[in-house]
């Protein structure tokens, strides 16, 4: 009774829409998926929702090997690109790079939805998997290397079954270009615009940083967060304070709430470095003058895509993005 519509070469992933009762709804609290797989780091969990899991985890690129699909096959994931570093650069306020893209299906499954990145998002649809071909490739993305350029670096893209979150913005210190666009967006650099101008996130998987400033002091802004915006160089910007990184999110998708997608922190001229933002993100340091953050001036933290956190100051210290991750869970 299984049919051939999960075994066909040129369809290995298929949404939930005319399988097994015809919607997603069907399946969210009910029954196990019927996968049999291998692949990155497995454990099984009890989760809050009631339901039981096989959890793969992913903290480098590999692939899941489905070997077998006795029931519908679905799936829920959460990909997570590598976040963009912050610079130790020429001059007194460096900004934050910003999170890695973040997207979640979780809830396709779940009778407890979460949400992507970014404003306004909901849950992403429903994905299937199966044996034929069976071997699905996972990308997990670098963290932005560390710079001493006026603007530091990207951080890399995650994958997994078509689905793909976008590397974290570099931050910037004194380019004009300002923050570098990502699934968050690096925060703006020491001056007015265009230095100052904020790289912005990509819709459904971040936030944009904050805007860099001149006027009065020079200090980078926060990058942006899968949660929340940065902070702006010498204000607030939503939750975020100033020189903040925005805030990722918290997922349950491994059992238990683990924050990932923060923001890095900034620096400016006489001012004290901003936080990284709760999910990962680097704090940023001190300026030409000023001291380092409350938590210390910091690279993103591994596999939770977290952006790394600007400085300027002597000597040289650099902070580079955190990599990405990618979890995909299915109901046993």
């Amino acid at each position: 009774m299984l049919g051939n519509s999960w075994h066909k070469k040129e369809k290995p992933l298929l949404g939930l829409t005319g399988l097994w009762g015809g919607a997603a709804g069907a399946l969210v609290g009910g029954g196990g998926a019927g996968i049999t797989a291998s692949g990155g780091a497995l454990t099984s969990i009890s989760a809050p929702d009631g339901l039981s899991y096989k959890v793969h985890t992913f903290n480098n690129s590999g692939s899941l090997s489905v070997s077998a699909v006795t029931g519908p096959g679905n799936v829920e994931y959460l990909i997570i690109g590598g976040g963009g570093s912050g610079p130790h650069a020429n001059g007194g306020g460096a900004a934050g790079g910003g999170a890695g893209g973040y997207r979640t299906n979780v809830g396709t499954v779940s009778p407890l939805p979460e949400t992507p990145g970014g404003p306004g998002g909901s849950t992403e649809a429903a994905l299937v998997v199966s044996a034929s071909p069976g071997s699905y490739t996972v990308i997990v993305g670098g963290g932005g290397a560390a710079s001493n350029n006026p603007r530091a670096n990207d951080g890399g893209a995650s994958s997994f079954g078509g689905i793909t979150s976008n590397g974290g913005g570099a931050g910037n210190c004194s380019d004009p270009g300002g923050g570098n666009p990502g699934g968050s967006g690096g925060g703006g650099g020491e001056f007015n615009p265009p230095q100052g101008d904020a790289g912005s996130g990509t819709a459904g998987q971040g936030y944009p940083g904050g805007q860099g400033i001149g006027t009065g002091t020079n200090a980078g802004a926060g990058g942006g967060g899968a949660g929340a915006a940065g902070g702006n160089g010498d204000s607030a910007n939503g939750p975020a304070a100033a020189r903040e990184g925005g805030d990722g999110k918290s997922s349950l998708i491994t059992g238990s709430p683990v924050w990932r997608g923060g923001g890095g922190g900034a620096s400016g001229n006489s001012r004290t470095g901003g936080n990284g933002g709760q999910g990962g993100g680097g704090g940023g340091g001190a300026g030409s003058s000023g001291s380092n953050s409350p938590d210390g001036y910091a690279s993103g933290t591994a596999n939770t895509g977290g952006g790394g956190g600007g400085r300027y100051t002597a000597p040289p210290h650099y902070a580079t993005g955190g990599s990405g991750v990618v979890i995909v869970r299915y109901a046993i």
